[in-house]
């Protein structure tokens, strides 16, 4: 990579006319530190629950551009420190397994015969709520405006709020894109990694099971699962190369409610 400059990029590189040769490096650097709170319980009536909390921040200097690579300038980590790509402030996971109290032994039913038991007893429901907040992205000129001889891709240049006060986030514009510019020629632009959030993140799997017992040691398990069984629709993050058409819209989102059945035999 040559360094920081107008003129010819060979005329900047250490070793001039050299040919592009790959290099590794243990020079990077990254902290993590976070809150971490868990509460579990266990209830007789066969409820257990579990929810956890993480309030985090991890930055470094070897994930600044949207990809584990490698810093955007080597010859100055500290203007590739920021937030990690896969830093994610805050997520909240709750989990349940009940086991209804219904059927030969239960609370409801326990002395319940052996047909009605079949169809009534042996239910379990479980399912997990996982709520995060958005991950961050890198806002990229898309160009190689500080001349390093590499593939574009240094940040843009911050000329206002990107989120102003009373901005309305939509998919066709998550943020402001008019408060970017291209840095000046032969130099780096002056935002940070990963330094806008993305969309939160919300999701619901449910999943009913029925156990029928064949033997004394031997049951067979219906399961349905529904993944994001309220179909509820999250965001992937926006396009935030300068160059691209889509600059500043989303253009994906993560998947569907996806419902699938199993039998499962147990001994």
């Amino acid at each position: 990579m040559a360094v920081l400059g107008s003129g010819s990029i060979a005329s900047r590189k250490p070793v001039e006319n050299a040919a592009i040769a790959p290099t590794s490096s243990t020079e990077g650097h990254s902290n993590y530190d976070s809150l971490q709170v868990k509460l579990e319980r266990s209830i007789t009536s066969g409820l257990t629950f579990m929810n956890s909390f993480t309030w985090a921040k991890s930055l470094g200097t070897t994930s600044a551009y949207d990809f584990i690579g490698p810093p955007g300038y080597v010859y100055d980590l500290n203007l590739s420190y920021g937030r990690n790509d896969f830093n994610i402030p805050v997520i909240n996971t709750t989990s349940f397994v009940y086991n209804l109290p219904v059927g030969r032994g239960k609370r409801f039913g326990s002395n319940m015969g052996g047909i009605p038991d079949q169809i009534i007893g042996g239910w379990e429901a479980s399912g997990i709520i996982n709520i995060r907040s958005g991950t961050g992205y890198s806002v990229l000129s898309g160009e190689d405006i500080a001349n390093l001889g590499i593939n574009p891709g240094e940040t843009a240049q911050i000329v206002s709020a990107p989120v102003p006060s009373g901005f309305k986030q939509t998919r066709a514009a998550w943020f402001n894109t008019s408060a970017f510019t291209f840095p000046a020629s032969g130099t780096l632009g002056n935002s940070a990694p990963d330094f806008l959030n993305g969309p939160a993140y919300q999701n619901l799997d449910f999943a009913l099971m029925k156990n029928f017992r064949i033997g004394e040691n031997l049951k067979l398990q219906f399961r349905s699962e529904f993944f994001n069984i309220l179909n509820h629709t999250t965001f992937g993050n926006p396009d935030s190369t300068m160059t691209d058409a889509t600059f500043g819209q989303i253009l994906g989102a993560n998947s569907p409610r996806i419902i699938q059945f199993a039998l499962k035999l147990l001994w």
